[in-house]
């Protein structure tokens, strides 16, 4: 069985050395173009960067969990069936964390993008 570093280090390397400052140039790409289409300034920061982090945020955590391993594949007809069994496995804290940090993300930027978070806590943040 291999570590965590050993599976997941490519993903967490291209996502901090190509992921990040490729999403920082989208958010400025982003925000140039919609101050110029007349989008508020401060509306077009923030909007673009709720949508940008998003993606970024959520991107690595689908590509792990979304990656095969070995062991038996195949379709599973019956839900539950095999979750006994994922559960005494060795990397039961990795399905769970990463499930739940696939979505961490969308949780974080979705109320800075709909305008959800008050005003004063965002600016702390972004």
């Amino acid at each position: 069985m291999t570590s965590i570093a050993d599976r997941y280090g490519p993903v967490i390397l291209v996502t901090l050395l190509v992921g990040v400052p490729l999403g920082a140039l989208a958010v400025a790409l982003l925000v140039r173009g919609r101050v110029r289409s007349g989008w508020s300034r401060s509306w077009a920061l923030r909007a673009s960067i709720g949508e940008i982090g998003m993606l970024v945020g959520t991107a690595p955590w689908l590509w792990m969990i979304l990656t095969p391993t070995g062991g038996a594949g195949g379709l599973q007809l019956m839900p539950l069936r095999d979750l006994l069994d994922v559960l005494r496995g060795g990397d039961t804290i990795v399905q769970l964390v990463g499930n739940l940090l696939a979505f961490a993300a969308v949780g974080f930027f979705l109320p800075i993008r709909l305008r959800l978070a008050r005003p004063r806590w965002v600016p702390a943040v972004v």
